[in-house]
């Protein structure tokens, strides 16, 4: 059934009028956060924040464990709490109340002509209620592989989203393709555009040019006695996120730096603890954890390279690693394992598939002295600015009705 709120949309034939208002239900990712901010100077946005109690109590008690996205700072953010198991066993009974939660800030914002966007293929009983010709999905991952367990359910909901979704936008090209061949009749409405990188964290030319600036006291002397090369791994290290890989491949390495930004995520797995606490203990090794941008820039401007150790599984297969723009952002080089994502920039990364490889990659990456390079990542960085990427997303929300 479909809201009341339907009447407004446009005749056919007629133009659709500019979204007076974009409500983003499930702003799980920082990512997601990003790309709309910028938006708020154009239409009214509401960001909700959807998770169950368990997983909020889970967090507050082993916040190491969990990644937290920060509010936007001004906006309309919306924190919403369900019983576990909301978004599928419970979903006939939950799915109503959030579409009438929905209605109802609607209504209260006076909204005549608002846009609802949806980060996770769940949500397709609000679609239903609500009306598809005012909902754009975004995908920022391969769902299906994230949760296995509801591959053929959440590949069904999906399949519907993308036919029947006034537009689909998918972060990775990969993605993008695998929509289209999916849901051949929806493929004119996919969108591929991939996440992107604040500003603030791209470097000026002259410091692309420059390479990497000295390293700050405090660092060298955690490092100690180590020497050479510094490798930046800016990103949250979890298990199925190649830590064992990048352990392997500082083993292997005892003459270069291995500097780690990211928030550490550990689980009940004493394997992966293990891993975590041999890597803590290699001397090559330095773990920052979570540094907040834009401070990160001035330690990513340290590094000589920038890594992205994340193994090929079928969710890596299909993703837009975020911290490849941001890489860009310092003109360094970059060595990757080959996600199509990554490797379509040519001879801007380096592809490595084994830990053989990245050592051998590495190894050669250490002698590049080609400013040229470092200026095309700066210009690649410049394209994949959030603003920049925000106005492409304006277009898509606007071309819908």
């Amino acid at each position: 059934m479909l809201s009341p709120m339907s009447a407004t949309l446009p005749e056919p034939g007629e133009r659709p009028a500019q979204p007076d208002g974009i409500t983003i239900l499930g702003v799980q990712f920082a990512s997601i956060r990003n790309l709309f901010a910028p938006l708020t100077a154009r239409a009214d946005l509401m960001f909700v924040h959807v998770n169950d109690w368990l997983a909020e109590l889970r967090s507050a008690v082993r916040p190491q464990a969990f990644v937290k996205v920060k509010p936007l700072a001004g906006a309309d953010w919306r924190e919403w709490r369900f019983p576990p198991g909301w978004a599928n066993r419970l979903a006939p009974w939950i799915m109503p109340h959030v579409a009438e939660r929905l209605e109802r800030a609607w209504r209260e914002r006076e909204w005549r002509n608002p846009r609802l966007v949806i980060t996770f293929p769940y949500f397709l009983p609000l679609v239903r209620r609500l009306g598809p010709k005012r909902t754009v999905y975004y995908a920022v991952d391969n769902y299906q592989a994230y949760w296995p367990d509801r591959s053929v359910a959440l590949g069904a909901q999906e399949n519907e989203l993308i036919r029947t979704a006034a537009a689909t936008v998918a972060a990775s090209s990969t993605l993008a393709t695998w929509f289209r061949t999916r849901v051949p009749s929806a493929a004119t409405r996919v969108h591929h555009l991939p996440n992107g990188v604040a500003p603030e964290m791209i470097c000026t030319p002259e410091a692309a040019e420059g390479g990497a600036s000295v390293l700050d006291v405090g660092l060298a002397q955690r490092f100690g006695n180590a020497r050479g090369p510094v490798v930046g791994c800016y990103g949250n290290t979890a298990p199925g996120y190649g830590l064992d890989f990048l352990a392997a491949i500082a083993a292997r390495l005892p003459d270069f730096r291995f500097l780690l930004m990211g928030q550490m995520l550990s689980d009940d797995r004493a394997a992966h603890a293990r891993a975590l606490a041999k890597l803590a203990r290699s001397p090559n090794v330095v773990m920052l954890g979570h540094v907040p941008e834009p401070h990160s820039l001035r330690f990513l401007r340290q590094c000589h390279i920038m890594i992205i150790p994340l193994p090929l599984t079928e969710q890596i297969r299909y993703s837009c690693p975020n911290r490849l723009w941001t890489y860009m952002a310092t003109g360094r080089p970059i060595v990757s394992t080959p996600i199509a994502e990554v490797i379509r920039f040519g001879e801007l990364v380096y592809p490595a598939a084994s830990v053989d490889e990245f050592v051998d990659a590495l190894r050669r990456v250490a002698q590049e002295d080609d400013v040229r390079l470092a200026l095309r990542r700066l210009a690649i960085a410049k394209e994949h600015a959030w603003p920049r990427l925000a106005r492409r997303m304006w277009s898509i929300l606007s071309s819908t009705s």
